[in-house]
């Protein structure tokens, strides 16, 4: 490990901490492992004076608004069900009555399925008459790495692995 890359003068976790704790939305950290979170920083060779460095080295990741939001950082420990790394997405103005309820009751392997496509016009019209089936990650991750291929985005890369269930 490039001790570097960890100990530096001003990390950015505290300020990220101080931030999660202030937030208007609720925020779980979730546990990381101290192995996997060094040697996702050293692969990624970001430091911990960054912010993203810093949720890698210190977390598991994080789960925000009950669910709505999932940023997945070093690897959870107890295998929580998340992949090592992955875009987060956040569809501001596309809440839908009951979202918190439905996320909420989903363990970190499964995501909402969402159709018409939340990005679609149908969607944005009227995010309650969307269809919604909790799936695999797996499957929502696939379907991500499809619709940028097709959209001539390229292949997002590796986001990890993931368990068959369970949340730690």
């Amino acid at each position: 490990m490039r001790r570097e890359l960890t100990d530096v003068d001003d990390p950015a976790w505290p300020v990220l901490q101080e931030g999660f704790a202030n937030s208007s939305v609720p925020v779980e950290v979730l546990p990381g492992d101290p192995g996997q979170g060094r040697a996702c920083l050293l692969q990624l060779q970001v430091g911990a004076r960054s912010a993203l460095g810093a949720l890698v080295l210190h977390s598991g990741g994080l789960v925000v608004d009950h669910g709505w939001v999932r940023v997945l950082a070093g690897a959870p420990s107890g295998a929580a069900g998340l992949p090592g790394l992955a875009r987060v997405n956040r569809y501001d103005g596309l809440r839908w009555p009951g979202r918190q309820r439905e996320s909420q009751s989903l363990d970190l392997s499964r995501g909402i399925a969402v159709y018409p496509f939340l990005w679609s016009k149908e969607a944005q019209a009227d995010p309650a008459a969307t269809t919604r089936t909790p799936v695999p990650l797996t499957e929502l991750l696939a379907l991500s790495g499809e619709f940028c291929r097709q959209m001539g985005l390229g292949d997002p890369g590796f986001l990890g692995s993931l368990p068959s269930e369970g949340r730690a």
